[in-house]
């Protein structure tokens, strides 16, 4: 494709593009659950929904009806559960031979014909010739065109006579693979048919970003109805050659595409798609680009909808991730550190971090200690865990002790510095909390834990816990066992290897309300074979780190 990229103007100078509102269609419930082992139960995509209202989406693609009865009652049940969103069902464009109906688009139509909000018809049909040719042997793009204006004006009849105002949204897909004159073709017949939404999608993750905006802005110049206003384009790309995030922002930049779909954290299909998150504070970040396009999105929601995401579909997020994860606000470099250490200190932003941590709710160490550790975040680290008027011979000291400790551990966590402090005299060392045995009982209702525990006013014999499962009921034993029941804010486990014989890698943080209705987080790390252990003992080295932060507090 020799130039394409000079059909489009890269002026950076130019005000953001014109665009004062972009609408979000999450696909997560959808898309993101066809991604291998992501299904999900009808009450962990409740759970996911709800988030998703809160963040402020526009629309939710909640499934696909005509795949099961429980998949059509699901999205029934999504959709009263949203008042304030409006969701979508998908459905293939293919008509009965019996009776002539779209049998795809009668389910969707059962599922959201109560919903409280305007639903959406999300219909699709293959229009790319390889496609046309392996899906629908002896058809011709004709063909497919026919069926495509039939389903949508069969979709209208039917809402229509059920008083029902609809949304259609229809996708030609693997459109970035259509020719652009048999995409126009498809595009016109369908916005003439009444469709108020067309998502050209990117079905195979194919094109570049510039290559791409061009396909976009070709379709919206050629097609008045999306001039008038009386349809709009969207887009919907996956992430084979990992560009599905770039791709969308160059459609709405120098396309004229005014809704992305997409999933949190990227979930879809083999290599995933579109990750909201991503888009949507590029948006913020960029408002010289993007205006308020993603204004009415609540981003500080980001953080927690996403980590719950990669819970329920039991995907840890990698500590890579963008915006969501555990390292997108962290530095380990003491450059880095220092330098963002000394623009809080001085008044200066966008230091090494050009988004606020804060704004997408993120909850992670800010300043990690490993053996490229300086000075400068050791201390801020050291304040932060309580410790004050450290001597430069103490500063030596310790600084020296956690790059050795690093250099064999690659991290060094909260509790560790405590035993660091306490083993070089500046530190009063406390009688710690610790798990002597351990074990679930049998035999009774529910799930039930024991634990005998030394340390600070323990209780002296097997204390016992119950919990919905083996970890929650451990550590409510730990709880019973010190006295101290804390607030969970995080818990996250990752696998360090594969295998059998792999550990894991457990982080818990709790909540302590302490002085002056003030609150502090605590955060205890444990790694080990057994998970179940490595979770207890995270939870006793976070309360052992509470345990010093208060004696030092009392002491100053």
């Amino acid at each position: 494709m020799t130039n394409q990229i000079n059909h489009i103007s890269f002026n950076s100078e130019q005000p953001h593009c014109g665009i004062e509102r972009v609408y979000f269609l999450d696909t997560t419930l959808r898309d993101g659950e066809q991604s291998p082992g992501s299904t999900m139960i009808l009450d962990e995509k409740l759970e996911i929904a709800r988030h998703l209202e809160a963040i402020g989406i526009d629309r939710v693609e909640a499934g696909f009806p005509a795949a099961s009865r429980g998949d059509l009652l699901a999205v029934r049940e999504i959709a009263h559960a949203l008042p304030r969103t409006q969701v979508a069902g998908l459905a293939r464009v293919y008509q009965s031979k019996t009776d002539g109906s779209f049998p795809d688009i009668t389910a969707v139509y059962e599922a959201l014909r109560d919903a409280p909000c305007k639903p959406i018809v999300h219909a699709f049909i293959s229009t790319s010739p390889i496609q046309i040719k392996a899906k629908f042997p002896g058809k011709t793009l004709d063909d497919v065109i026919e069926l495509a204006v039939s389903g949508i004006k069969y979709a209208r009849r039917l809402f229509d006579s059920a008083g029902k105002k609809v949304t259609i949204e229809f996708s030609p897909e693997d459109g970035a693979r259509t020719p652009k004159e048999d995409l126009l073709r498809v595009v016109n017949a369908i916005t003439a048919a009444g469709a108020d939404v067309v998502n050209i999608p990117d079905t195979v993750g194919y094109m570049t970003p510039w290559e791409y905006a061009e396909h976009i802005k070709h379709i919206y110049e050629s097609v008045p109805a999306f001039r008038d206003g009386s349809a709009i384009l969207s887009v919907h790309c996956h992430n084979d050659l990992g560009m599905a995030t770039a791709n969308a922002l160059a459609a709405v930049q120098f396309g004229g595409a005014r809704q992305i779909e997409g999933t949190f954290t990227g979930i879809a299909e083999r290599a995933g798609m579109t990750a909201l998150e991503q888009v949507i504070m590029a948006m913020k970040t960029r408002k010289d680009i993007f205006g308020e396009a993603a204004g009415h999105i609540n981003t500080e929601a980001l953080y927690g909808a996403c980590h719950r995401i990669s819970a329920i579909i039991e995907n840890p997020l990698p500590r890579h991730q963008p915006i969501v994860g555990d390292n997108a606000f962290s530095h380990e470099s003491g450059i880095h550190a220092h330098g963002e250490i000394g623009g809080m200190k001085n008044g200066v932003a966008n230091v090494y971090e050009i988004m606020n941590a804060e704004s997408v709710g993120w909850q992670g160490d800010k300043f990690v200690l490993g053996k490229h550790a300086g000075w400068h975040q050791v201390s801020h680290k050291l304040a932060t865990l309580g410790y004050h008027d450290i001597d430069e011979r103490q500063a030596r000291a310790i600084l020296e002790r956690i790059k050795t400790h690093a250099d064999t551990k690659k991290s060094v966590y909260d509790h560790e510095v405590d035993e660091i402090m306490i083993d070089l005299g500046i530190a009063r060392p406390l009688e710690r909390y610790k798990i002597v045995t351990w074990g679930l009982a049998s035999g009774s209702e529910g799930c039930e834990a024991w634990v005998y525990m030394t340390g600070q006013q323990t209780k002296q014999h097997k204390v016992f816990g119950k919990g919905t499962g083996s970890i929650d009921a451990a550590l409510h034993a730990i709880s019973n066992a010190t006295g101290i029941v804390r607030e969970l804010v995080n818990y996250a486990i990752w696998p360090l290897a594969r295998g059998s014989e792999a550990k894991g890698k457990v982080s818990i943080s709790i909540l302590d309300n302490i002085f002056n209705g003030t609150s502090k987080v605590h955060r205890g790390v444990a790694i080990h074979r057994d998970t179940l252990y490595a979770s207890m003992q995270a939870y006793v080295n976070a309360l052992n780190r509470m345990a010093m932060y208060r004696a030092l507090k009392s002491n100053t």
